[in-house]
């Protein structure tokens, strides 16, 4: 993809390559399924990472401060997220780009304090093996779920469904390379960099988290099992500390997912 975009920086990216791509006679046919599959997948992942985002603060609401979470309420959440996110589109692109700066240091800079700290204030670290090494079904009773039914390998496969959506949105340098100076040398960089700057902090934090567990099946059955690793290492007060910075870099996630929205 990185590829493709050097040689076509355009704001259209999927869309506009799937028609210069195609056969002649088929282009418009598969620029318009580009388009709409590219559409429909932005507005389901912008919706989804922000829902995400109103359900981590309700539930993280419940810590300590008396408030019960309800449907409705998480719901209004989401709709103050989106109303934040369209203002926040509605200034200028120099305005937005400083939005994007700090959402880059909030991702790196953030979250790499974040796992340090969390190991850091951790009574006690699990063992390699227990990290690297354990694996725990979750889908039934013990004896009963899909690793014995089926495989562990399919568990794991039906595991990363959830996250999957996350793949979706790296083509953003493509929709704003027309805002970007000497887009054909850096809209690609951008591509390749995102993608392997994702992999390399998501790593690094479920690592952290993982060696920091405390009770495992304390955080198995928490409706936030990262907030309970969390408070559990930091303690409460801490815990809500790490856990707004993880808000924080989710809403600033969810802000660029609408701008390529928009671009799409």
């Amino acid at each position: 993809m990185a590829e493709i975009l050097s040689s076509v920086p355009a704001s259209g990216g999927p869309y506009f390559w799937a028609y210069i791509l195609s056969p002649e006679r088929q282009a418009p046919f598969f620029a318009w399924i580009a388009g709409w599959f590219n559409l429909i997948g932005q507005i389901a992942v912008t919706t989804g990472i922000d829902f995400g985002l109103a359900n981590l603060i309700s539930t993280t609401a419940t810590v300590n401060v008396g408030y019960r979470a309800t449907g409705g309420k998480t719901l209004g959440i989401l709709a103050l997220i989106l109303i934040s996110h369209v203002a926040v589109n509605l200034v200028s692109i120099k305005k937005l780009r400083l939005m994007i700066y700090t959402s880059i240091a909030l991702n790196l800079v953030g979250i790499g304090c974040l796992a340090i700290a969390v190991l850091a204030k951790a009574k006690t670290h699990q063992s390699a093996s227990f990290t690297f090494a354990t694996f725990w079904d979750g889908t039934g009773p013990a004896g009963q779920g899909w690793s014995v039914r089926a495989s562990p390998a399919y568990v794991a496969v039906i595991g990363i469904l959830l996250p999957q959506f996350t793949i979706l949105g790296f083509d953003s340098s493509a929709h704003l390379c027309e805002e970007t100076r000497k887009a054909v040398r850096d809209a690609p960089i951008g591509l390749v960099l995102s993608v392997a700057a994702s992999g390399v902090v998501g790593f690094l934090i479920l690592i952290s988290l993982l060696f920091s567990i405390q009770d495992l099946e304390a955080v198995r059955t928490s409706p936030q099992p990262v907030l309970k690793i969390m408070t559990d290492a930091c303690g409460e007060g801490g815990g809500l500390v790490l856990m707004t910075l993880v808000m924080l870099c989710n809403w600033h996630c969810g802000l660029f997912s609408l701008v390529c929205t928009l671009f799409s």
